[in-house]
């Protein structure tokens, strides 16, 4: 659904809100339940599952989609995509893989057909993206720093169609896009507006700054302010922002299990290449899960199903696919080689993983 902290500025704090947008897809089990976040947890130590790459027994392949390189990985079936460093940004109503990929020759997102071609969907230069929950509407943001305005356009990606564009003040963070309705946050004015695309009427639905939403099963999570100056986070309905279902000091939402009915957290400021310590928490934040990678991060966290979470684990000496139900894991790929950009990170508090919140999209 995505942070480097002096003293926040409207560009630390729109970095924060990329960051947590993530991709991508995040998390839910079932492993008991502990306490709230802003509870007391009685053994928070003994409600960590330590994942150790090298002792995971190999389980079945995974049956969501992932990449791998340049290739996306669908139950055990490999499909090549063009460009470099691509990120997943999700699948199309069609069956289509949309990726985002970045390299020297332009940045662009591509249409990817399992099994078979790929194409150049629209470029991206220095812009973001997101595929909406319908799975057919893709917003790209063009923020325009010398002007100070961000235009939104939506696409259709499934007919190439342009669904609508918008021009907005200031710096505005695409959330979802579905049934004709973009959900974006502006931080400079503390709000998250909702964009009717096909009337072209915007209307604040909250005075929070949104940063992670599903449209399409009525979930967002907000900070109530600036997290660097004390904002908390919130999670609500999109239908009804005023009740709120949880809030937490410490904890940011990094992304909702399919039916929104869950979410994984990391720490509210945390900042690196990825997550390596994750809390998986109904909506009302009851903890059910929480994963630990020593000596490495989650690249990418998404799901199997509506309670199985699927981590793309990376160490220094090893990288691969971990499927995680209750308080086991197993591998749902095989071992690959090590990733030697993986830190061995530390939080505050002596807490393992002060690491990204997700990562920057133009993703997601």
């Amino acid at each position: 659904m995505t942070s480097t902290h002096p003293r926040t500025t409207p560009r630390s704090l729109a970095r924060l809100l990329t960051r947590s947008l993530t991709a991508g897809a995040v998390s839910a089990l079932a492993l008991g339940v502990m306490a709230p976040a802003n509870a007391t947890e009685p053994d928070a130590r003994a409600a960590i599952t330590k994942i150790d790459l090298s002792n995971l027994d190999r389980g079945d392949d995974s049956a969501a989609p992932y990449l791998k390189g340049r290739r996306v990985i669908d139950d055990g079936h490999a499909t090549r995509i063009g460009g470099q460093h691509p990120w997943l940004l999700g699948t199309a109503t069609n069956g289509d893989y949309v990726v985002a990929t970045w390299g020297q020759d332009g940045s662009s997102v591509r249409l990817v057909t399992p099994g078979g071609g790929n194409e150049k969907f629209l470029s991206l230069d220095n812009d973001y993206a997101v595929l909406g929950s319908d799975g057919s509407t893709l917003v790209r943001q063009k923020y325009r720093y010398h002007r100070g305005v961000s235009i939104l356009t939506a696409f259709d990606v499934t007919t190439g169609d342009k669904l609508g564009r918008t021009r907005v003040p200031g710096y505005a963070q695409p959330l979802d896009a579905a049934a004709g309705t973009v959900l974006f946050s502006k931080y400079e004015k503390e709000r998250t507006v909702s964009w009717d695309v096909s009337s072209g009427a915007r209307s604040t639905l909250t005075r929070t700054i949104g940063y992670q939403a599903d449209l399409t099963h009525d979930r967002m999570a907000a900070f109530t302010k600036d997290p660097y100056d004390g904002g908390k986070t919130r999670v609500t309905s999109i239908s009804d922002p005023a009740t709120a279902l949880w809030v937490s000091t410490d904890e940011a939402v990094t992304g909702f299990s399919p039916d929104a009915s869950h979410m994984t957290t990391d720490y509210i400021l945390a900042d690196g290449p990825g997550p390596s310590n994750l809390r998986v928490r109904t909506v009302s934040g009851e903890q059910t899960g929480r994963y630990q990678l020593g000596d490495g991060y989650f690249r990418s966290v998404f799901w199997e199903d509506a309670s199985t979470v699927m981590f793309d684990a990376r160490t220094q000496k090893a990288s691969g696919i971990v499927r995680c139900a209750h308080k086991q894991c197993e591998l749902a790929s095989d071992l690959g080689k090590g990733d030697p950009y993986s830190p061995k990170a530390i939080a505050p508090e002596g807490r393992p993983g002060l690491t990204a919140l997700g990562r920057p999209a133009t993703t997601r």
